[in-house]
């Protein structure tokens, strides 16, 4: 809030965000935390790709406010000690949530988690909680997912209604969610694939099973891993012997005829010593059930394949970019706000609590 999103806004552009970096001093790869945060290449940063895990919590906090209060402006109002304050300390803040039993404070690691939604919720970084901070968190929307918790169920509910419509996981990622052929299926473009099938059950839950690193988006092998190892196989093998998977067709296609039959293919990729699965592979891809041609083929061109490795990294560039960020700060917080609670607890009232907010600035 106080360095990339300076206007208050949810979203930043991939240069203010490279910018950031650079003022930061940030000593990991960039492109590749870029890479991982604009996946699509939109040219947009999002508040979620930035710091998924942390903004869910505050999707979390949001929705409790709202629930408990009306909307998160409103705990200001509800609490009679705050009520003629323009900011609160960290520590009186801290000491409502827990009064009111916060769950997205409760259980192991609560206190991590609460300095964690202090600290967001600063705007100036001086300990204190002002009124337009909470009035900012009430213009964020946040998806639905963020706040979800796993719902097998429901996603089971939704891959037997792809499988009714399409025969094929293949066949399904392929027309009713992956519709540019990118390996890489966003919340909108499941949303909308649920939307068609008519389900109406809870998408984000079942997003959320998918999505359990809070990535924002979804690959084959997330929602059947079977077939896109077989995918991915048969990519690799015609691209490494052949040049490109058109080069692959036309070698297979030994009649030039422009489609091939399942025993053709068959057949072609045991002679070209391709050891993935021809039959599976074939009535995953033919879209008729009886012959594929290139045109059906022509997606593996723009398919991504998973890597692991690259992921991985990709994590860890941007867990080093949270650490620079958050964590060397966090021992002295949270050590302030523990001494003020341990007072609190052996004596002091309320209301001294209350009067721990400063006076406004």
């Amino acid at each position: 809030r106080r360095d990339v999103g300076l206007d208050g806004a949810f979203s930043v552009s991939a240069l203010s965000f490279r910018n950031f970096c650079r003022r930061i001093d940030f000593q990991g790869d960039v492109d590749s935390l870029v890479r991982c945060m604009d996946p699509a290449g939109a040219g947009k940063v999002s508040l979620e790709a930035l710091a998924p895990k942390g903004v869910a919590m505050l999707a979390e906090l949001r929705v409790w406010l709202h629930e408990t209060f009306g909307s998160c402006a409103n705990l200001w109002g509800a609490e009679e000690a705050f009520k003629d304050r323009r900011n609160l300390s960290w520590t009186a803040l801290a000491d409502v949530l827990r009064s009111h039993e916060c769950p997205v404070i409760q259980g192991l690691g609560g206190e991590q988690r609460l300095w964690f939604l202090l600290h967001a919720l600063d705007f100036h970084g001086g300990g204190l909680i002002l009124q337009s901070d909470l009035a900012w968190l009430d213009r964020w929307t946040p998806e639905d997912w963020l706040f979800s918790r796993f719902d097998f169920e429901a996603l089971d509910e939704i891959k037997e209604l792809l499988e009714r419509e399409y025969r094929h996981p293949l066949v399904a990622w392929r027309m009713a969610l992956d519709l540019d052929s990118s390996n890489c299926v966003s919340y909108e473009e499941f949303k909308e694939a649920c939307t068609y099938l008519g389900f109406t059950g809870n998408v984000g839950g079942a997003w959320r099973v998918l999505d359990q690193d809070l990535r924002g988006l979804i690959t084959l092998h997330d929602m059947d891993p079977a077939s896109a190892d077989i995918v991915e196989s048969f990519k690799a093998w015609a691209e490494t012997t052949f040049g490109s998977v058109r080069q692959a067709f036309r070698q297979i296609d030994k009649d030039g005829g422009g489609t091939l039959t399942q025993d053709e293919m068959r057949k072609a990729c045991k002679r070209l010593k391709w050891n993935g699965d021809a039959k599976l592979f074939f009535e995953a891809v033919a879209l008729d059930g009886s012959q594929i041609s290139y045109q059906e083929l022509s997606f593996l061109s723009t398919w991504a394949i998973r890597e692991p490795e690259s992921e991985a990294e990709s994590m860890r560039i941007r867990k080093s970019l949270w650490e620079e960020l958050f964590l060397p700060a966090q021992p002295k917080q949270l050590a302030t706000i523990a001494r003020t609670r341990a007072r609190t607890t052996v004596g002091a009232a309320p209301a001294a609590v209350a009067a721990t907010s400063s006076s406004s600035r």
